[in-house]
């Protein structure tokens, strides 16, 4: 599923022994982001750059004038583009899987949680049967957003093969995730306000074999396309850093070429 947890088990009896054999971080914040919400690094970088076109679909590389391609797109949508450049590409990307999820945020008046939030979060296995697959407490993880008489948290919902979140109408969706969340974190009452976001076909799913199926995509387009590079969250890592890393690796393939 990551291929930074690939690395730790490798060679080890253990995914577990492996990460704790990793060098401990340096002291400081574990997570971090833009202050106002990583929409102001995206709005940065387009007042930087000389030509930026929003809001205008792509439908062919055909008449496209260009030296060099960065499709950083999900694999389902960059196949359709790469049908006629490079079919072998195209029939590989189609085959990487995609699970949709809904994720909804809650804000709850403060005195309403009853144990305290020491914690980013936490993770729900599959074997539970819930509709919450995970849970960040984002004004524990996000101190900017904290306030003195609220605390937010942030359930996904929704996972390959289990689609029953996105079928349920906003407030049962709600009901039904508060309910979960109570057993959870023993919350004292229903919440102040709520925000349902849906994201159809967002994560890509790494089967056995997805990292051989990257280098023939990649193989596939420097035979048949070489100034066509792809990158995202569909090929090694979902992460917001590893996408970061896949970007700059990106840019210098186009930049060497």
């Amino acid at each position: 599923m990551a291929p930074d947890l690939a690395d730790a088990a490798a060679g080890r009896r253990s995914l577990l022994l492996g990460l704790r054999s990793w060098p401990r971080p340096a002291d400081g914040p574990v997570f971090l982001t833009v202050r106002g919400g990583l929409s102001r690094l995206v709005e940065r970088l387009a007042a930087r750059l000389p030509d930026v076109r929003l809001r205008e679909p792509v439908g062919s590389l055909r008449d496209l004038d260009a030296d060099h391609v960065v499709l950083a797109l999900p694999a389902f949508v960059a196949a359709p583009l790469l049908e006629e450049r490079s079919p072998d590409a195209a029939r590989e990307l189609r085959a990487v899987e995609h699970a949709s999820v809904r994720i909804v945020t809650l804000a709850y008046r403060r005195e309403v949680v009853a144990e305290r939030l020491d914690g980013t979060g936490f993770l729900v296995p599959r074997t539970e049967g819930w509709l919450v697959t995970a849970c960040t407490w984002l004004s524990s993880k996000w101190p900017a957003l904290a306030t003195d008489d609220h605390v937010l948290v942030r359930a996904s919902t929704g996972r390959f093969g289990d689609d029953r979140a996105l079928s349920l109408a906003h407030e049962t969706l709600v009901e039904r995730v508060h309910d979960e969340l109570t057993r959870a974190m023993a919350l004292r009452d229903t919440p102040d306000a709520w925000e349902v976001a849906d994201w159809p076909r967002s994560f890509a799913q790494y089967e056995p074999g997805h990292l051989e199926r990257v280098e023939r995509i990649e193989s596939a387009l420097a035979r048949d396309a070489p100034g066509i590079v792809v990158t995202g969250g569909a090929y090694r890592g979902l992460g917001l850093a590893s996408c970061v890393r896949q970007g700059e690796e990106a840019s210098r393939k186009v930049l060497a070429a």
